[in-house]
Protein backbone atom coordinates (compact mmCIF):
# COMPACT_ATOMS: atom_id res chain seq x y z
CA UNK A 1 0.00 0.00 0.00
CA UNK A 2 1.00 3.42 -0.80
CA UNK A 3 1.67 6.07 1.73
CA UNK A 4 -1.07 8.43 -0.14
CA UNK A 5 -3.56 5.35 -0.28
CA UNK A 6 -3.18 4.74 3.93
CA UNK A 7 -4.05 8.59 4.51
CA UNK A 8 -7.10 8.67 2.43
CA UNK A 9 -8.45 5.65 4.02
CA UNK A 10 -8.17 6.72 7.23
CA UNK A 11 -8.54 9.96 7.44
CA UNK A 12 -11.18 12.72 5.33
CA UNK A 13 -9.09 15.38 3.18
CA UNK A 14 -10.78 18.00 5.30
CA UNK A 15 -8.53 16.96 8.21
CA UNK A 16 -5.60 16.19 6.61
CA UNK A 17 -5.92 20.34 5.28
CA UNK A 18 -6.68 21.78 8.88
CA UNK A 19 -3.54 19.73 10.19
CA UNK A 20 -5.26 16.85 12.30
CA UNK A 21 -3.65 13.77 12.78
CA UNK A 22 -4.64 10.38 13.12
CA UNK A 23 -3.05 7.11 14.91
CA UNK A 24 -2.30 5.50 11.36
CA UNK A 25 0.31 9.09 10.81
CA UNK A 26 3.93 8.41 10.75
CA UNK A 27 7.02 10.07 11.89
CA UNK A 28 8.99 11.04 8.47
CA UNK A 29 12.39 12.60 8.39
CA UNK A 30 13.84 14.12 5.03
CA UNK A 31 16.72 15.02 4.61
CA UNK A 32 17.61 17.79 2.47
CA UNK A 33 15.84 21.13 1.99
CA UNK A 34 16.46 21.45 -1.73
CA UNK A 35 13.21 21.29 -4.06
CA UNK A 36 13.26 17.53 -3.90
CA UNK A 37 13.00 17.42 0.00
CA UNK A 38 10.50 20.62 0.49
CA UNK A 39 8.19 19.19 -2.83
CA UNK A 40 8.35 15.30 -0.89
CA UNK A 41 8.21 16.88 2.50
CA UNK A 42 5.41 19.15 1.42
CA UNK A 43 3.36 16.06 -0.03
CA UNK A 44 3.73 13.95 3.20
CA UNK A 45 3.00 16.42 5.19
CA UNK A 46 -0.13 17.43 3.21
CA UNK A 47 -0.89 13.58 3.98
CA UNK A 48 -1.25 14.66 7.79
CA UNK A 49 2.38 13.55 8.26
CA UNK A 50 4.43 14.66 10.51
CA UNK A 51 7.72 15.38 8.80
CA UNK A 52 10.68 16.85 9.93
CA UNK A 53 13.06 18.17 7.49
CA UNK A 54 16.56 17.77 8.48
CA UNK A 55 19.51 20.54 7.29
CA UNK A 56 23.31 20.29 8.63
CA UNK A 57 22.40 22.77 11.10
CA UNK A 58 19.48 23.40 13.31
CA UNK A 59 19.16 27.27 12.24
CA UNK A 60 18.93 26.60 8.75
CA UNK A 61 16.54 29.35 6.94
CA UNK A 62 15.19 27.35 3.96
CA UNK A 63 13.99 24.64 6.25
CA UNK A 64 12.44 27.70 8.91
CA UNK A 65 10.38 28.95 5.88
CA UNK A 66 9.28 25.04 4.71
CA UNK A 67 7.87 24.67 8.26
CA UNK A 68 6.26 28.22 8.17
CA UNK A 69 5.01 27.39 4.71
CA UNK A 70 4.16 23.81 5.72
CA UNK A 71 2.19 24.46 8.88
CA UNK A 72 0.58 21.28 10.56
CA UNK A 73 2.79 18.83 12.35
CA UNK A 74 6.03 19.68 10.07
CA UNK A 75 9.15 20.90 12.34
CA UNK A 76 12.83 20.80 11.20
CA UNK A 77 16.40 20.68 12.90
CA UNK A 78 19.50 18.67 12.12
CA UNK A 79 19.70 15.32 10.21
CA UNK A 80 20.27 13.42 14.10
CA UNK A 81 17.42 15.74 15.43
CA UNK A 82 14.85 14.41 12.86
CA UNK A 83 15.58 10.40 12.45
CA UNK A 84 15.93 9.69 15.93
CA UNK A 85 12.21 9.75 16.25
CA UNK A 86 11.49 8.88 12.58
CA UNK A 87 9.80 6.02 11.39
CA UNK A 88 11.02 6.51 7.99
CA UNK A 89 13.61 8.61 6.15
CA UNK A 90 13.87 9.90 2.73
CA UNK A 91 17.31 10.80 1.60
CA UNK A 92 17.15 13.87 -0.37
CA UNK A 93 20.14 15.67 -0.71
CA UNK A 94 22.56 16.07 -3.03
CA UNK A 95 24.57 12.43 -4.41
CA UNK A 96 28.07 14.13 -3.20
CA UNK A 97 27.16 14.75 0.18
CA UNK A 98 24.50 11.79 0.82
CA UNK A 99 27.20 9.90 3.12
CA UNK A 100 27.79 13.04 5.62
CA UNK A 101 24.23 13.86 5.55
CA UNK A 102 24.04 9.89 6.83
CA UNK A 103 26.27 10.03 9.02
CA UNK A 104 25.50 12.69 10.01
CA UNK A 105 22.11 11.49 11.47
CA UNK A 106 23.61 8.51 12.83
CA UNK A 107 24.04 4.85 12.32
CA UNK A 108 21.50 4.01 15.80
CA UNK A 109 19.09 7.09 14.59
CA UNK A 110 18.88 5.13 10.84
CA UNK A 111 18.58 1.82 12.53
CA UNK A 112 15.82 -0.36 11.43
CA UNK A 113 14.34 2.29 9.70
CA UNK A 114 13.08 2.01 6.18
CA UNK A 115 15.56 4.48 3.84
CA UNK A 116 14.00 5.98 0.90
CA UNK A 117 17.39 7.72 -1.22
CA UNK A 118 16.12 9.97 -4.13
CA UNK A 119 19.81 11.24 -4.53
CA UNK A 120 21.40 11.97 -7.98
CA UNK A 121 24.19 10.31 -8.69
CA UNK A 122 27.26 13.12 -8.77
CA UNK A 123 28.16 14.13 -12.14
CA UNK A 124 24.91 12.77 -13.44
CA UNK A 125 22.93 14.82 -15.36
CA UNK A 126 19.18 13.53 -15.06
CA UNK A 127 18.54 9.65 -16.52
CA UNK A 128 21.15 9.69 -18.85
CA UNK A 129 23.69 10.58 -16.72
CA UNK A 130 22.75 8.46 -13.59
CA UNK A 131 23.56 5.44 -15.66
CA UNK A 132 27.17 5.59 -15.16
CA UNK A 133 27.42 4.35 -11.47
CA UNK A 134 28.91 1.64 -9.87
CA UNK A 135 25.82 -0.57 -9.26
CA UNK A 136 27.35 -3.96 -7.30
CA UNK A 137 30.32 -3.15 -6.43
CA UNK A 138 32.07 -5.52 -8.77
CA UNK A 139 33.16 -2.65 -11.10
CA UNK A 140 30.37 -3.20 -13.60
CA UNK A 141 27.83 0.16 -14.64
CA UNK A 142 25.11 0.14 -15.90
CA UNK A 143 21.66 1.19 -15.09
CA UNK A 144 20.89 -1.51 -12.59
CA UNK A 145 22.69 -4.72 -11.39
CA UNK A 146 23.86 -7.60 -13.72
CA UNK A 147 23.70 -11.33 -12.79
CA UNK A 148 27.16 -13.46 -12.61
Amino acid sequence: MRIDEARHDTMPVSAQAAGEHSEDDMNIAVLGTGNVGRTIGARLAGLGHHVGMGSRTAANDTAAAWVAATGGGSSHGTFADVTVRAEMVFNCTSGVSSLDALRSAGATNLGRKVLVDTARVPGGEGREGSQHHECAGDGRTGSRPRRP
